[in-house]
């Protein structure tokens, strides 16, 4: 397994980041965003600082951490909410997105970078269950014309399963990767989204079995790309958002277990860090059981 960090999950500015990851051993780093702007909107001058600043603390970009279709509307009468929580972002129409693709592809190669992360399209306000059969079925046409653009573009799309998006679950992107079919779309797997699905939005049929994300690993892991580690704790008398964002080693999620499935089935692709913690000690605890856990023997 390659051991990669998100760099703006670690500090907002990317020198700080790396110098804070290069002390806790990695080399391997994803770009998403710097100071609140993502990498969905850079112009060239900072994709070349991006690209200088990685080489000089020599680390390598395992991923470009964009935020492809998250803000496209799936259906035209979508109401999206508040998109402002994830900082200055492109948005546009499916169609503005597909083509923005190379625009990303072109700063996935002049960083080095093998893969595009994308989002199965953002859920709308003015509607309740999403990832339906139509829905999913919409969403694959989309993604097989991204997978013919990331082909004739030489760099790798991956889809993560996202409570924000269509498919919390990994069992859904499975669904949709699956029926692509091809070697440039992969899934982004992040098991801590989909332990925290907002089930009253989850279509009955990925409801119906309990299955464990160490069923949902195993089941997943051809299709899978990439994969990213966070934790929450569960709190049903917490206000507000039950599902705290919590250190790696101290939430619900069991990470050696899934380690332990990765190692059996000599998974070697990365695994990217993105704590979502709030102090820098939390940071640095959850790097370290990071490390520990999921380093290859």
């Amino acid at each position: 397994m390659r051991l990669s960090a998100i760099s703006d999950e670690i500090r907002d500015d990317l020198a700080e980041a790396l110098h804070v990851l290069k002390a806790e051993g990695f080399r391997y780093v994803d770009i998403s965003g710097i100071r609140g702007k993502t990498v969905d909107v850079f112009t060239q001058e900072e994709i070349e600082g991006v690209k200088r600043t990685v080489a000089e603390n020599g680390f390598q970009v395992s991923n470009i951490a964009a935020f492809g279709f998250m803000f496209a509307k799936l259906y035209e009468d979508y109401e999206l909410g508040d998109i402002g929580r994830w900082g200055t972002n492109f948005v546009g129409s499916p169609k503005e997105q597909l083509h923005h693709l190379y625009f990303l592809c072109s700063a996935a190669r002049q960083l080095g970078a093998e893969s595009i992360r994308l989002f199965p399209f953002r859920y709308p306000e003015n509607r309740t269950v999403v990832g339906t059969k139509e829905d999913r079925d919409k969403i694959v046409q989309y993604m097989k014309q991204a997978a013919a653009i990331a082909k004739a573009e030489g760099v790798r799309l991956l889809l993560e399963n996202c409570p924000y998006t269509h498919c919390p679950k990994g069992l859904m992107t499975k669904d949709i990767v699956k029926r692509v079919d091809s070697q440039w779309l992969k899934m982004l797997w992040d098991p801590a989204n989909s332990y925290r699905a907002d089930k009253h939005r989850v279509p009955a049929e990925f409801l119906q079995s309990q299955t464990t994300l160490e069923d949902e690993l195993r089941e997943c892991l051809p299709y899978i790309g990439h994969i990213h580690v966070k934790n929450y704790r569960f709190n049903p008398q917490r206000e507000g958002k039950q599902f705290q964002h919590v250190a790696l080693g101290e939430g619900d999620i069991d990470f050696e277990s899934l380690a332990a499935i990765l190692k059996e089935e000599a998974y070697d692709g990365p695994v990217s860090i993105e704590p979502e913690v709030e102090t820098a000690e939390e940071i640095l605890d959850s790097l370290r059981y990071f490390r520990e856990v999921f380093r290859s023997n």
